[in-house]
């Protein structure tokens, strides 16, 4: 089975199933390292005091080209595989972090459409909010 770890937009279990369309919500998990920032978009950077939750989502390995186009891979995002958690066992999945900072802002139907995902997984909004407010 593949896996896709989501902490942005692909959160939004609306827009996930018109992104890819064999995506399906499995669980979420902690990831330890890591901070979550915007960057005009939601990113990850490293960060040993911090943690972000992930949304995890199985797929069809044919549709990763999918999740490359959206994500803009490789121009704007690169991709790895990372180990993680899922229901006490040890699994595989592919996450997205962007390659550099840019100083524009979100837009608002992206930020609401962050917010959905956020909601669709029973995420805290305020440590979304806050992020935003980084920004």
């Amino acid at each position: 089975m593949k896996y896709y770890l989501a902490y942005g937009s692909n959160l939004n279990l609306k827009a996930m199933a018109k992104r890819c369309p064999s995506a399906v919500k499995v669980g979420s998990f902690r990831l330890a390292g890591y901070k979550l920032v915007c960057w005009q978009y939601l990113n990850l950077i490293p960060n040993s005091n911090s943690s972000v939750e992930i949304g995890v989502f199985s797929y069809a390995k044919e549709d990763e080209h999918l999740l490359d186009e959206y994500e803009d891979y490789p121009n704007l995002y690169y991709k790895e595989m990372i180990p993680f958690m899922l229901n006490g066992k040890k699994e595989i999945g592919l996450i997205y972090f962007m390659k550099k900072k840019s100083l524009q802002k979100p837009t608002n139907e992206y930020i609401l459409e962050c917010m959905e995902g956020y909601r669709d997984f029973n995420f805290d909004l305020n440590y979304l909010n806050g992020v935003f407010k980084e920004q």
